[in-house]
């Protein structure tokens, strides 16, 4: 049996960036509940579908500026979901 010392990895990181001005208060509440609020819109017999690992969930930051979420491990699919709570797409900066 071989052993691998170190670290393996076959995560990646993300990052987006969204003008408050572009992002409601209901949506600035799912985007910082985002695990809880993906569990109310996939359908039951999904298996949570398109969000995977809820554990997955992303750091979430806000300002009066700004909306910032970051990953090391981007397996919840938040360009998926902010497109279903409805946030345009032209509106997100991602940094990948």
């Amino acid at each position: 049996m071989k052993k691998r010392l170190g670290f393996v990895s076959n995560s990646s990181s993300s990052s987006f960036v969204i003008d408050r001005d572009h992002v409601s208060d209901t949506q600035l509440h799912q985007i910082i509940n985002h695990t809880e609020c993906c569990k109310s819109i996939t359908p039951a017999n999904d298996d949570w579908g398109w969000c995977n690992h809820w554990e997955d969930a992303w750091d979430i930051d806000h300002t009066h500026e700004q909306v910032s979420g970051s990953t090391n491990m981007d397996n919840f699919d938040m360009r998926h979901f902010l497109k279903a709570i409805g946030v345009a797409d032209d509106n997100i900066a991602w940094i990948d």
